[in-house]
């Protein structure tokens, strides 16, 4: 392929990447949770979160300002210097040679009308562009409106001279000057990015070539061989630097052979693939250019929008947690579990259609449009929608229409059921949740709202609103939905019972968040609960400079002196790396403050504790003789100096073993006691749970598709035995650790693995340490 298309192509794929660079600045939404970490972290101002891609590129288009006033400085600097010496070429040889050059490569130039003598036809004197300037050391192109030809104080022979002359016309005919230029800028723009540099260096050395390869085109071998004679000439007479914006008759020695390389063969069987190679890349680049023109058009309409009109203005709240929205609810006749799937199966009333088909629009926020009627339990979650950002944030709601904007809808249902009405007319118990953000965002948080809900922080970060509320709805025109009032289900429940004594609910799960909600890194630990003394919010881990700082013994925190790359280790792969220490490998109380870590070929089984003697944190290895764990829980039930920790690893697709390991002396000394759960000799799938209540009980639980698995000791963990539970609902297999709850055990079991704290769940407890169990029914954790 000649070097006059590879020329195109490197400019092509230069500004495709310069499109790339806008449109990934304004998709890199995964950035946005990383820095508001980072923001949250080292407690940065919220305006660089909320304004992160305006200053990203006012930051970029400031630097790339100074690198092209950079340039532009140089250019000029250099440009004076030049000026400053040159003098019109006098010599009628080289003024001859140049004049046949000219008529060679078909530029027609003024400058080389001998002696400036007037243009024919046109009665002006026209100037020169060949001078001589005495301190440069070859020729070169130099301008970009008018460019000028700028020879060094040095005698050519005649050969040379017209090969000079021949070289240096082309770049002005293919204006390559400005073609360098156009790098210069580019460099500028993308100053952070290598591959621009790259290119720019692939695109100036075709620049060279391709007026190569024009000279010796049509010619036969000797000409081309005195063509790279000519070049050695030059090259032996030597350079100096030359400027980027300058096009130059020749560039070093690791230019020049490929220079010559070009020249001796006539390269033209790639022609037709540059032409469609080309053509795709303008193609490409045509769709990128109306990428990023859209998006500029979007914003530009965006700017010039009407300000937003709140779509609560002129409408009053629905009834809302008042007894005379319980009221109206309870004058429905209760329905039992399955009336709504039964009236749903029973017959197509409204058939589905678009939004478009549909005979009336809604009126006000708390009517919605829904395609199909006979789904009405979809309208729950909308309207819920629109009742909390009447509180939370209105300009939200009047920016997103739930007909176009589905996607984005911040409540999520976590459990409903229909307790009184039909399609016309119904009351919903709903458990649903609302995507907070961060704690700061929790803390802000409406207060009418915040006393209503439950928070949950569920990966350690992000804060959940959790809500138990009874909702009912009315269809006051087809496929229009009106929210009519909200209450508490636990007194709508009540109110239900006492009106219809015949109303029966029983299958409402137990909905007690108070009790159920889970505060991960603030609430004691349910394992320790009966130290009773002091709870966890006064024993915490928080990240400081690239360093995690732990509570000690006596609450003060202190930086604990192993790196965070071997504490997030984890010798199994196949879950991915640890972005976080995970809650069953800590134990931060005022029992015991211990991070048990490793388990890979560098890092080897270990743990890091507080060592109440010398007052500071000290780590030990447990053992080196396994690798490839997965989980670690660790476990000090009774006191700080006995404890358990449990090592899962070793994973063949989805089986794995469990080691547990014993400590008598508070960590510093660990003793294998033997398989934790099933025998050695016993394959079992994934390890979900484990916990001991004290010195001598603890269990296991394994993952299962079938029966809860679960694994009792008795003796501290030389011999375990397999629980069997009472009455499993179908499909409840996911069991994990007891934990205590006043003067008895509680057992949760679940579908799916979704979370200790989260889903619904079957419930079990014990009297007697978890030896037998009875089951209390469904609830839903929090």
């Amino acid at each position: 392929m000649r070097a006059k298309w590879r020329k195109i192509i490197w400019a092509i794929l230069a500004v495709q990447l310069l499109l790339l660079h806008l449109l990934l600045l304004e998709k890199a939404y995964s950035l946005d949770y990383l820095i508001g970490r980072a923001a949250g972290h080292f407690d940065l101002p919220y305006f660089l979160y909320s304004r992160w891609r305006q200053l990203t590129v006012l930051g970029w288009l400031a630097t790339a300002g100074i690198v092209a006033l950079a340039h532009y400085r140089n250019y000029i600097k250099f440009r004076r210097w030049c000026i400053g010496q040159i003098r019109i070429v006098s010599e009628e040889s080289v003024r001859q040679s140049l004049r046949e050059a000219v008529l060679e490569t078909g530029i027609e130039r003024s400058a080389v009308r001998e002696n400036g003598s007037p243009k024919a036809g046109t009665g002006k004197r026209a100037k020169s562009f060949l001078y001589r300037a005495p301190g440069i050391q070859e020729p070169f192109v130099m301008g970009f409106r008018r460019p000028i030809l700028l020879l060094p104080e040095k005698e050519y022979s005649e050969n040379v001279l017209k090969f000079i002359f021949l070289h240096e016309c082309h770049h002005i005919r293919q204006k390559d000057t400005l073609y360098k230029l156009f790098w210069v800028l580019m460099q500028s723009l993308l100053w952070f990015q290598p591959l621009i540099y790259l290119l720019a260096a692939l695109g100036n050395r075709d620049v060279e070539v391709a007026c190569d390869e024009a000279v010796v085109e049509g010619r036969d071998m000797e000409a081309r061989k005195e063509y790279g004679y000519a070049l050695l000439e030059c090259l032996r007479q030597g350079r100096e630097r030359g400027q980027a914006y300058s096009a130059y008759f020749y560039h070093g020695k690791r230019l020049m052979e490929a220079r010559i390389g070009a020249i001796m063969r006539e390269d033209r069987k790639w022609d037709r693939l540059a032409y469609v190679g080309i053509a795709v890349l303008l193609l490409d680049l045509g769709l990128s250019f109306y990428r990023v023109g859209e998006f500029l058009y979007q914003r530009y309409q965006a700017g010039r929008e009407e300000p937003l009109v709140s779509i609560y203005e002129g409408y009053e709240l629905p009834d809302h947690f008042t007894q005379s929205a319980v009221s109206k609810m309870t004058s429905l006749e209760p329905v039992g579990e399955e009336a709504y799937r039964e009236e749903l199966w029973a017959e197509d009333a409204y058939p589905q259609k678009e939004y478009a088909e549909l005979p009336y629009a809604a009126e006000g926020p708390w009517q919605v449009r829904l395609r199909d009627a006979d789904h009405y339990s979809d309208a729950i979650g909308l309207l819920a929608q629109r009742y909390l950002s009447y509180f939370i944030d209105w300009r939200w709601a009047a920016e997103r229409d739930p007909e176009t904007h589905s996607e984005f809808q911040r409540v999520e249902s976590v459990y409903w059921r229909m307790l009184a009405g039909d399609r016309q007319e119904s009351v919903f118990a709903v458990v649903f949740r609302y995507y907070v953000g961060t704690r700061e965002d929790m803390e802000a948080f409406p207060e009418e709202l915040a006393r209503k809900a439950r928070f949950v922080c569920e990966d350690g970060i992000l804060y959940y609103a959790y809500f138990d509320w009874t909702l009912q709805i009315r269809m006051v025109k087809d496929y229009v939905f009106r929210l009519e009032g909200i209450a508490e289900t636990g007194q709508v429940l009540g109110a239900f019972r006492e009106k219809h004594g015949q109303a029966d609910f029983s299958d409402v799960p137990a909905l007690n968040l108070a009790n159920e909600v889970r505060w991960p890194g603030l609430e004691e630990n349910p394992s320790s609960a009966a130290a009773g003394t002091e709870t966890a919010e006064s024993y915490r881990m928080e990240m400081r400079d690239g360093a995690l700082w732990a509570s000690g013994g006596d609450g003060v925190l202190r930086e604990v002196p192993v790196p965070m790359e071997e504490l997030l280790t984890r010798g199994d792969e196949m879950d991915g790396q640890l972005a976080s220490l995970p809650p069953e490998s800590c134990q931060m109380d005022a029992r015991k403050q211990i991070i048990a870590y490793g388990g890979d070929s560098g890092t080897p089984f270990a743990v890091v504790y507080y060592d109440q003697e010398k007052g500071g944190f000290r780590s030990s290895v447990v053992t080196e003789k396994y690798v490839g764990g997965r989980r670690i829980f660790v476990d000090f039930p009774e006191n700080s100096q006995d404890g358990f920790v449990i090592f899962t690893g070793e994973r063949v697709v989805w089986q794995e073993t469990s080691i547990l390991f014993r400590t008598r002396d508070g960590g510093e000394t660990w003793q294998e006691v033997g398989a934790a759960g099933p025998d050695w000799n016993q394959s079992h799938s994934l390890t979900m749970d484990a916990a001991f209540l004290d010195n001598q009980v603890g269990f296991v639980t394994i993952r299962s598709s079938g029966e809860p698995d679960i694994w009792r000791t008795a003796d501290g963990g030389e011999h375990w035995e397999k629980l069997a539970l009472p009455h499993v609902p179908e499909g409840y297999s996911i069991a994990y650790a007891p934990e205590r709850q006043g003067d008895v055990l509680a057992l949760y079991v679940g579908m799916e693995d979704y979370s200790k704290y989260g889903g619904e769940k079957a419930k079990y407890e014990s009297t007697d340490q978890g030896n037998t169990w009875e089951y209390k029914g469904l609830v839903l954790r929090k």
